[in-house]
């Protein structure tokens, strides 16, 4: 079972799931990071709307099965159903966090919350400005509010999920030696 932050549900995806859902579907664990023993990753996925600045969710995608078992080259497939506002559509923002859990998650229900309001609030501050300010503006908001919640957990980085055109290309993120690439899709 797929742990969740806040009050978002996160689900697997039936077969036959609707158009407009985002789907975290795989993750590659390119290089482990330079911690002692294996990694145990969590991802932040926050999405928004590109036509209303009102609309956005934060949904944490974790799983117990990962913890000290994530080594350089395994490959994972959550198919985590990420909740959404609005259907995904091309003018969707997308990003896409990794944490490296470090003796137990640093992050609770009430912290990813929290998460959410701060990115909300930066959201609609780079709302208006042009796409790339937006991106590097929302990319450091990422970092800064996770930041706040950090204990012994480790940031790796943030990377913007482009949501253009037929079908989304993988992203990656590199911290603390680390790297990982990840992949989403439409439903």
């Amino acid at each position: 079972m797929m742990a969740v932050g806040a009050a978002l549900s996160l689900g697997q995806l039936p077969a036959s799931a609707v158009t407009g859902a985002l789907e975290f579907y795989r993750f590659d664990c390119v290089e482990e990071t330079n911690e002692v023993g294996s990694d145990s990753p969590y991802f932040l996925v926050f999405t928004a709307s590109g036509t209303n600045a009102d609309t956005d969710q934060l949904a944490m995608v974790r799983h117990s099965s990962w913890d000290d078992e994530v080594d350089t080259g395994n490959i994972y497939r959550p198919r985590a159903a990420i909740p959404t506002t609005r259907p995904i559509s091309n003018n969707s923002f997308v990003l896409v966090a990794v944490v490296e859990e470090d003796a137990g998650t640093d992050l609770e229900s009430a912290d990813v919350t929290s998460i959410r309001n701060l990115m909300h609030n930066a959201y609609q501050n780079s709302f208006w400005m042009p796409p790339a300010t937006r991106v590097s503006s929302m990319r450091a908001a990422f970092a800064e509010s996770v930041g706040r919640y950090m204990v012994n957990d480790d940031y790796l980085g943030s990377a913007l999920v482009p949501m253009g055109g037929t079908t989304i290309p993988a992203v990656e993120v590199a911290g603390d030696g680390g790297r990982y690439r990840m992949y989403f899709r439409t439903a």
